[in-house]
């Protein structure tokens, strides 16, 4: 029970700081959210165009039976070559915005640290600060997400090959059953523990990151550190701010889902307005998501950073 009673005390000051400070901090919150939606977004629709660009430029015209076999293959190479492209366009573009969101989004870290010492903190300023070691993040984790998706992948490929050669895999695939279902799901599940268990040990990295300044693999490391250092106390303190969390924003979560229900149903008995509708209806569910993340942002952004602090004091003693 000693053991557990900084856990208590946690909740009680983020109990405290949400009643005096939990507007504004929902609201300051709420601010780099949008811009980090504005931003992913821009970047999306920018990869689409220039993606719908390359495919009219190289798309081929004319009958391919009135070509010669020379135009016919440079056609072909076209295609092929068009197509690379405008994978390579779009997924570049993408997920550059995604990094530039996730840049503006560690800016919220910065803010609550703001809100409890007391200090103006400028998104623009603090983005420019965010900016490199946000990159080394970025790049060190998408790496990662490649090396782990590459095996994933190389299993996919498998299951379509040998489906080439017998259509029944897919449906012992799809259906659940069979050595191959089995590796599947084996696979999956690894991947998700490892995930599971890496995001639980890295959970202050980001804070060591952005706040305390550490460079990428000291800040992964500290993390590790005070987790192992505090095994218990941060397993109960994460498993009751993700119970409280839940509780909480459940409500807006099922408006949520029973929202997109609605606005699928809609879209398909009118699909000569699909445009209109997805555009009216997808708004307002785009608006309620976000509200709903900067909740729960606004709950465990400021409780995380107490018990990290308490953290940091505990080893410091």
């Amino acid at each position: 029970m000693v053991r557990l009673r900084m856990v208590i005390d946690c909740f009680k000051e983020a109990w405290a700081f949400l009643r005096q400070s939990g507007r504004q901090t929902f609201l300051k919150l709420l601010e780099i959210n949008i811009y980090s939606a504005i931003v992913l977004l821009f970047f999306v629709l920018l990869g689409i165009g220039a993606a719908f660009g390359l495919n009219l430029l190289t798309k081929p015209t004319g009958d391919i039976n009135e070509l010669s076999v020379l135009l016919a293959t440079f056609d072909l190479m076209a295609v092929i070559l068009g197509t690379i492209a405008l994978i390579l366009v779009f997924a570049v573009l993408a997920i550059s915005g995604v990094f530039l969101s996730t840049v503006i989004d560690s800016v919220s870290y910065n803010i609550v640290d703001g809100m409890f010492s007391g200090k103006s903190i400028s998104i623009k300023s603090q983005f420019k600060k965010n900016f490199f070691p946000m990159l080394r993040w970025f790049i060190f984790w998408l790496v990662i997400s490649g090396i782990i998706f590459s095996f994933y992948a190389a299993f996919l490929v498998y299951v379509f090959t040998e489906a080439m050669n017998n259509p029944a895999v897919i449906e012992e695939y799809e259906g659940g059953s069979g050595s191959i279902r089995v590796v599947g799901n084996l696979l999956e599940g690894i991947i998700g523990l490892v995930a599971a268990v890496v995001g639980f040990f890295l959970t202050f990295a980001m804070y060591e990151l952005v706040i305390a300044r550490q460079g990428l693999f000291p800040s992964m490391s500290r993390s590790i550190s005070l987790v192992k250092n505090n095994f218990i106390e941060t397993l109960a303190f994460l498993s009751v701010l993700e119970i409280i969390t839940t509780v909480i924003a459940l409500p807006l979560a099922i408006v949520l889902i029973i929202g997109i229900f609605a606005l699928a149903m809609v879209a398909i008995a009118s699909s000569g307005m699909l445009i209109w509708i997805v555009i009216l209806g997808g708004l307002p569910l785009l608006a309620l998501l976000i509200a709903l993340g900067v909740l729960e942002q606004t709950i465990i952004l400021p409780a995380t950073y107490i018990y990290w602090k308490k953290l940091q004091s505990k080893e410091q003693i």
